[in-house]
């Protein structure tokens, strides 16, 4: 059986759109495990509709945590020997579980990787995953030129045995998934575009950068690049191309912002200063930024605190 987590707030707009592409399946052997994340919209209404005509759909109830928690929710709550993930503003092809069960049946893989249909107001891309072999796909994942997405997979569930998403932070699939890959024995790609993701929510977590969103992200690079180490995997120079970029940025918007704790600047500024005496930051801008950032961070903070009038 396969269990869908599907974590709920504020989506009354896309929401019955989403689960009536889970109710229209081809395979019928699942469990809709909704999570209603304290949504105070009427997206309680609609969830409604489906688990009292359906005993397939389930709803937990719980006070708002984030995605993260809700997401963790429906994983303690799963059956399924298989997980798959849709976020509430999206939708899902009518034979998404059907072409997984398949697979799962012909390769006995741990992780079935689908392709993607991102929708955009006026059009829509497509984006396909070239099967490979599993070290090549994992190496693929962790230096994140496959986004680390959770909803365009399904899982073993018991890959998450000792995982979760961390609750409070933004970009938490590229924090997750990247280690849930690495327990994987076997990852697998299918080449049909089975997953609908939403592009004109607005209002979406990853709809707007902040300081913060940014340290995240360089945080779940900094994470993978510690995995990619300790399993031997080659992919450190593309992290580190990343993550230079990330801290500057971060780090440069922080002086203005001032929003970021005093930890995470250090824990930044120790990094790229780690690379620059390793002669590993090779662009010209980027040692220029580093430098700066380096010496004359406070003089820099200053001077945009008197821009600001403070």
């Amino acid at each position: 059986m396969f269990s869908i987590i599907i974590p709920v707030y504020n989506v009354e707009q896309y929401l019955d759109k989403c689960l009536k592409s889970i109710s229209k399946q081809t395979f019928l052997d699942f469990e809709c495990i909704i999570v209603d994340d304290g949504s105070p919209d009427n997206s309680n209404a609609i969830i409604d509709k489906y688990v009292n005509k359906d005993q397939r759909f389930k709803v937990i109830h719980q006070k708002n945590m984030g995605l993260s928690a809700a997401r963790n929710t429906g994983l303690d709550a799963a059956k399924g020997d298989y997980i798959a993930f849709v976020d509430s503003d999206d939708y899902i092809a009518n034979d998404y579980l059907e072409k997984f069960v398949l697979k799962i049946a012909s390769s006995n893989a741990d992780i079935i990787i689908c392709g993607i249909i991102e929708v955009f107001k006026n059009y829509e891309n497509s984006r396909v995953f070239a099967n490979a072999t599993t070290e090549v796909i994992k190496q693929n994942i962790l230096a994140d030129t496959w986004p680390s997405f959770v909803w365009n997979k399904c899982y073993k569930k018991e890959l998450f045995d000792n995982v979760r998403f961390p609750v409070g932070k933004a970009f938490e699939d590229l924090l997750t998934i990247p280690e849930v890959c690495l327990n994987a024995n076997k990852i697998v790609c299918i080449p049909d575009k089975l997953y609908y993701y939403n592009r004109q929510n607005v209002s979406s977590i990853t709809a707007k950068m902040s300081v913060e969103k940014i340290y995240n992200l360089f945080e779940g690079h900094s994470k993978s690049r510690k995995l990619a180490i300790l399993h031997n995997i080659n992919c450190v120079i593309l992290l580190d191309e990343k993550m230079v970029k990330e801290a500057i940025k971060c780090l440069l918007i922080n002086c203005y912002d001032n929003k970021l704790s005093e930890i995470h600047e250090q824990i930044m500024l120790d990094y790229l200063k780690e690379r620059l005496d390793k002669s590993e930051i090779v662009g010209i801008r980027d040692r220029f930024w580093v430098k700066m950032l380096l010496a004359k961070r406070k003089k820099l903070c200053a001077w945009y605190a008197h821009i600001r009038g403070k």
